[in-house]
C-alpha cells in the first residue's frame, strides 16, 4: 500500500494582479497543483504537519516529487504526523502555463506568485477543510530560488497561514549597481534557452548534457521532463511535423527572470516585518545571488525568528543533492514539532482546557490594562515587551 495518495487540482490564481501580468486586467488565471495525503491513520491529538512546496523559475511541481516521497517514508519511520503536502505550478510554468496560455502579459511580479500560494491554501481550506493553521495543524512552506522569495512574501501577507517558512537559495536581495548588468546577462541567457525540439533524443541531450539541469539527480530530472514535455503537430495537414515542447516557454522563463528587477526591492522591505520562523538555507558554493545577499537577508529578519543553514552545494542544491535536502527538511520538522508541543502546553485553545475561562481572563486583563498578560497581544512597553505566542 502506498504511503500517500496523489491528486491533481486546480484553483483560481490571485486577483487582481499587477498591470502587465495579463493581456487584460479583467482576466482570471489558474494554478495547478498536486495534493498528497498520507494513508497512515493519525491520532486525533497529533499535531499534524502540512507542507507546501514551491519550485524555481523554469521548473515545475514535479521537481519536488522525490523529496515528497522520501519525506513520507521518513515520517513513517520516525513517527511524524505528516498529513498533507502540496506542490504548486506557478502560473506561467508547468500545467498552469498550459491553462493560462494566451492570457499572460509581459510582466510577472513575484509578489503575485506569493499571493497565488496563499490562494491555493485558502482554496483547500474553503473546499476541503484542509490546511487549517491552528494548535493541531501546522503549515510549513518550502520554496527554492524565486519560490524561496515567494514563501517569504506569502508569509508576510498572511502570517496566520503558516507556522514556518523554508526559503532555499532564495532570490531576495537586490543591489541597484547590479541591475543593469543582470538584465544584460539575462538577455544573453535568452539565446541559450530552448523550448522546442525535433526529436525526443534532442530533449534528453539538451536537458541532461547541456543545460542548467545537467547535474540534477537523474530521478528528479526524469520526473521533471515527464511532466514538462508535450507533443504538438505543426504545419499543414499534408505535411505535419511532430515537435516536442516544454510547457514553460522561453518567453515566460525570461519574463520571470527579468521581472526580478521590479520584485526584489519589494521583498527586501518586508523582511524586517516577518512574523513566522524562517529557516534560511543556502549553498556554500552558490553564486547565483550576490555574495553579500546571505548576510543581508539574515541580518534583516528578526534574530528570534531566523535560523541559518549552510549546506554544501550550489544554487540547485535541492535537486542536485536531494537526499541532503530531505535530511535537512527532516531536521527542521523535528525542531518545529518540538516547538509545537511546547506551544500547545500554554495555548488557551488546546483540547481539554476551559476556553470560556481563557476568553474571560484575557478580556479582563485587556480591559484592566494588564496587556502583558493578554495572550497573543503584541505590544512594546519600553524595556518590558510582550510578544505574541508563535
Amino acid at each position: 500500500m502506498s504511503l500517500y495518495t496523489t491528486e491533481k487540482k486546480i484553483c483560481e490564481a490571485a486577483f487582481p494582479r499587477h498591470k502587465g501580468s495579463t493581456v487584460s486586467t479583467s482576466l482570471r488565471l489558474n494554478v495547478v497543483y498536486h495534493k498528497y495525503k498520507t494513508t497512515t491513520v493519525l491520532a486525533e491529538n497529533d499535531i499534524k504537519i502540512n507542507l507546501v512546496f514551491v519550485h524555481g523559475t523554469g521548473m515545475n511541481k514535479a521537481v519536488w516529487k522525490y523529496h515528497i516521497n522520501k519525506l513520507f517514508q521518513l515520517a513513517k519511520s520516525k513517527g511524524w504526523p505528516l498529513d498533507l503536502v502540496i506542490s504548486i505550478d506557478a502560473i506561467q510554468l508547468g500545467d498552469s502555463a498550459i491553462l493560462n496560455k494566451g492570457k499572460l502579459g509581459w510582466l510577472y511580479h513575484w509578489a503575485d506568485g506569493a499571493k497565488d500560494i496563499n490562494s491555493v491554501i485558502r482554496h483547500e481550506q474553503g473546499t476541503t477543510g484542509d490546511y487549517i493553521q491552528d494548535d493541531y495543524h501546522k503549515n510549513v512552506a518550502i520554496g527554492h530560488s524565486i519560490g524561496g522569495h515567494q514563501v517569504l512574501v506569502a508569509s508576510f501577507y498572511e502570517p496566520e497561514l503558516y507556522a514556518a517558512v523554508v526559503p532555499i537559495e532564495a532570490v531576495v536581495y537586490s543591489n541597484p549597481a547590479y541591475t543593469q548588468k543582470f538584465i544584460k546577462v539575462f538577455g544573453k541567457l535568452s539565446g541559450l534557452i530552448l523550448d522546442t525540439f525535433d526529436l525526443i533524443g534532442d530533449v534528453n541531450m539538451y536537458f541532461k548534457e547541456l543545460s542548467f539541469y545537467r547535474n540534477t539527480n537523474p530521478e528528479i530530472l526524469d520526473d521533471f521532463l515527464k511532466e514538462e514535455i508535450y507533443v504538438v503537430e505543426e504545419g499543414e495537414a499534408e505535411s505535419l511535423e511532430i515537435k516536442y515542447k516544454t510547457k514553460c516557454s522561453r518567453e515566460n522563463q525570461m519574463v520571470s527572470y527579468i521581472s526580478s528587477a521590479i520584485s526584489l526591492t519589494h521583498a527586501m522591505a518586508l523582511l524586517p516585518l516577518l512574523k513566522n520562523r524562517v529557516y534560511h538555507i543556502v549553498g556554500t558554493e552558490a553564486t547565483w545571488n550576490p555574495p553579500e545577499s546571505v548576510s543581508w537577508i539574515r541580518d534583516n529578519i528578526d534574530s528570534k525568528l531566523i535560523t541559518a543553514i549552510d549546506l554544501p552545494g550550489e544554487h540547485l542544491l535541492n535537486i542536485e543533492n536531494p537526499d541532503q535536502m530531505v535530511d535537512t527538511i527532516g531536521g527542521i520538522i523535528d525542531k518545529e514539532s518540538e516547538h509545537y508541543k511546547r506551544a500547545l502546553e500554554t495555548s488557551p485553545f488546546s483540547r481539554g482546557k476551559d476556553t470560556e475561562k481563557s476568553v474571560e481572563q484575557n478580556l479582563n486583563n485587556l480591559l484592566t490594562g494588564d496587556v502583558l498578560n493578554v495572550d497573543y497581544f503584541e505590544v512594546s512597553l519600553g524595556p518590558e515587551t510582550k510578544k505574541s505566542k508563535l
